[in-house]
């Protein structure tokens, strides 16, 4: 993770922190992490790259490629669209009904949309998985917290409707819409499983 630089730590009043072990210079990185995944809140859908994340401000002008299936994922270049299809694939066809659900909050949809995305970047790192089930969760002390446990109910309730039968993992989506997913389904079956993706949801947090 680092040279030494930084340590972890439990602490008796505010659990597990990072520590540095020497004096740091200013600007200087100690620690980066990639994401584990992201989905991009429904108002700045067109505004930002799927892929690279690139910010367009000119909401008049918004990403120039866009996925021709579900109409919804930006992309600033086609380049961008082509790198993120492993990622974007395989719930590509879901996610109109998703951004449409008027069932789902801002927020809510958003959780959905990131459990779709979750589960891609599982299947090409499974390390993913377990570097986010070492993360701490959100818990009742942090204010909001109810609110937050109904809304990831309410997205893994959600999700997991949208997910096609267990049965048709055997060979029955081959050639449908659901033929990724499902092969997706087969290396990570916890994902059917609402209390693990809404414990999932809450580790973070989530921004």
């Amino acid at each position: 993770m680092n040279d030494g630089t930084i340590e972890l730590k439990e602490t008796p009043r505010s659990g597990r922190g990072l520590f540095t072990t020497r004096v740091i210079s200013k600007n200087e990185i100690i620690f980066s992490s990639p994401a584990a995944a992201a989905a991009l809140h429904r108002k700045h859908l067109s505004l930002l790259c799927q892929s690279c994340y690139a910010y367009t401000e000119d909401v008049d002008c918004p990403c120039s490629a866009v996925c021709s299936c579900c109409k919804s994922t930006y992309y600033c270049s086609q380049q961008c669209l082509e790198n993120d299809a492993y990622f974007h694939l395989p719930h590509c066809a879901l996610l109109p009904r998703v951004l449409s659900a008027k069932t789902l909050k801002r927020e809510e949809s958003c959780h959905v949309r990131l459990l779709f995305r979750l589960l891609s970047r599982c299947c090409m790192n499974p390390n993913v998985l377990r570097a986010v089930n070492m993360m701490m969760p959100d818990h009742k002390g942090i204010p909001g917290f109810k609110r937050r446990l109904l809304q990831r109910d309410k997205a893994a309730t959600y999700f997991i409707g949208m997910l096609p039968p267990a049965v048709e993992e055997a060979g029955e989506t081959k050639g449908s819409t659901f033929d990724l997913l499902a092969k997706q389904l087969q290396k990570f079956p916890s994902f059917r499983s609402k209390s693990t993706i809404a414990n999932l949801l809450a580790k973070g947090p989530a921004n």
